[in-house]
C-alpha cells in the first residue's frame, strides 16, 4: 500500500509539472508581466510559449509587444511578421507593425500596413485614424478626411479623429467645419487642452505646416472663447 501511495503522489506531482509547462500556461504569465512592465521576464514567457506551440499566434504578437515596449522596435517588426506569415487574418498585426514602422520613419510601409489591417477589418476605426495621419501628411487630404469619416462611423466617440478631420478640413480652407470637428473632439475628451497640438506632435516635420489658414470671423471668435488654443490657432494661420 505504502508503494501504491507513493506512485500515485510521483504521478500527481508529475502531471502537475506537465500541466504548469503548457504553452498557455506560459503564456498567461507573460501576459502578467507584460502588465507589470517586467518586459524582459514576459518575453522569456512567451518564448518559452512558442517552444512548446510554434503556431501560438497570441504569444507571437504578444512577445511583439513586449519587445516593442521595451524599445526593440525590430525585434516587434520580425515578431509581426512572423505573425502575418503564419496567418495574415489577424488585423491587429498589421496595426501594431504599422506603427512600428511609423516610429522608424518609414511611412509608406505603415501606410501599406494600414491599408491591410482595413481590407482584413473594414470596421476597424483605428486603422483609419492611422492612415489618416500619414495621408494627411502626405497631402492627401481628401481621402485623409475619408478616412476620419470611417473611423467616426465605426466609434464615434474617437475624439482623435475628428481632430485630425477638423485639421484636413482646415487646410481645405473649410474654416466652418473644422471648428466644428474641433469642438466635438472638445466635447468628447474634455480632458484634451489643446487638441490641435496634440495631434500635430504625432509628426515632427515641417511638412504640416506648409497650407496657412484664412483667418476668418468665426475663426477669431473660436480662438477668443478657445484661450487654451490661442498661441496654436494664430501661429497655424499665419501666413509665411
Amino acid at each position: 500500500m505504502r508503494s501504491l501511495a507513493l506512485l500515485l503522489t510521483s504521478l500527481i506531482l508529475i502531471s502537475g509539472v506537465a500541466a504548469a509547462q503548457k504553452p498557455t500556461d506560459y503564456y498567461n504569465r507573460g501576459v502578467e508581466l507584460l502588465d507589470k512592465r517586467d518586459y524582459d521576464a514576459a518575453i522569456e514567457c512567451f518564448t518559452q510559449a512558442l517552444e512548446h506551440k510554434p503556431d501560438y499566434s497570441q504569444a507571437l504578437y504578444s512577445r511583439g509587444v513586449a519587445k516593442r515596449r521595451k524599445g526593440d522596435i525590430d525585434g516587434a517588426i520580425s515578431d509581426w511578421t512572423h505573425m502575418i506569415e503564419m496567418d495574415a487574418r489577424y488585423p491587429e498585426a498589421y496595426l501594431a507593425r504599422g506603427m512600428a514602422r511609423e516610429a522608424k520613419g518609414d511611412r509608406d510601409r505603415a501606410l501599406i500596413d494600414y491599408s491591410r489591417a482595413i481590407q482584413v477589418n473594414p470596421k476597424f476605426a483605428t486603422a483609419y485614424y492611422n492612415r489618416a495621419v500619414i495621408l494627411r501628411a502626405k497631402g492627401e487630404l481628401d481621402n485623409a478626411i475619408a478616412d476620419c469619416t470611417m473611423s467616426i462611423k465605426f466609434a464615434p466617440t474617437f475624439a482623435n479623429a475628428y481632430v485630425i478631420r477638423g485639421l484636413s478640413l482646415a487646410d481645405k480652407h473649410n474654416i466652418d467645419a473644422a471648428l466644428a470637428d474641433f469642438d466635438k473632439s472638445i466635447e468628447l475628451n474634455p480632458q484634451m487642452q489643446s487638441p490641435i497640438t496634440t495631434a500635430e506632435t504625432r509628426f515632427n516635420q515641417k511638412a504640416m505646416w506648409t497650407r496657412p489658414w484664412p483667418i476668418t470671423t468665426k475663426l477669431s471668435n473660436w480662438i477668443q472663447n478657445r484661450q487654451t488654443h490661442i498661441s496654436i490657432v494664430v501661429w497655424r494661420g499665419r501666413k509665411r
